[in-house]
C-alpha cells in the first residue's frame, strides 16, 4: 500500500527547502504559486542575459539568517552599499582566536555605542 502520509510531508520538506533556496522564506503554508513565481522571475533574469553569479547576488540580497556564513553577511551587507542604501556601518565580530573585532565608518565610539543600542533593541523587539 502506497504511504500517502509520508509522500505528502516529504513533498511539503521538499517544497519548504526550495523556498529557502530561492529566498522566500517560511510563508507558513508552502505557497505553490508564491514558489512557482519566484522561478519564473529567476528563469527571467537568466534568460534576459543575467548570469549565475548574478542571480546568487539576488538571492544573497534575501534577509539574512542565522545559518550566514561571515562572508555572506558580509557580502550582504555589501550589497547594501552598492545600491546606496547604506549609510555609515558597524561591524562587530571574533577573528579566529575568539578576540573582538570592531571595525566601523565615519562614527566615533559615542555614535557606535548609540548604534550598538539600537541594534540591541532591534534584537529584543522594540524597534522596527
Amino acid at each position: 500500500m502506497t504511504d500517502y502520509k509520508s509522500m505528502f510531508e516529504q513533498a511539503v520538506r521538499t517544497l519548504a527547502a526550495i523556498d529557502e533556496a530561492l529566498g522566500i522564506g517560511d510563508d507558513g503554508c508552502c505557497d505553490p504559486d508564491q514558489t512557482l513565481t519566484a522561478i519564473a522571475e529567476l528563469k527571467a533574469k537568466v534568460g534576459a542575459g543575467g548570469t549565475a553569479q548574478a542571480v546568487a547576488q539576488n538571492v544573497f540580497a534575501f534577509p539574512a539568517t542565522v545559518t550566514m556564513t561571515p562572508e555572506q553577511a558580509l557580502l550582504s551587507a555589501l550589497e547594501f552599499t552598492r545600491t546606496g542604501n547604506m549609510q555609515d556601518v558597524l561591524v562587530v565580530g571574533y577573528d579566529g582566536d575568539g578576540r573582538l573585532v570592531v571595525r566601523s565608518s565615519r562614527m566615533d565610539r559615542k555614535e557606535a555605542l548609540w548604534l550598538s543600542e539600537q541594534a540591541r533593541r532591534h534584537a529584543l523587539g522594540d524597534v522596527a
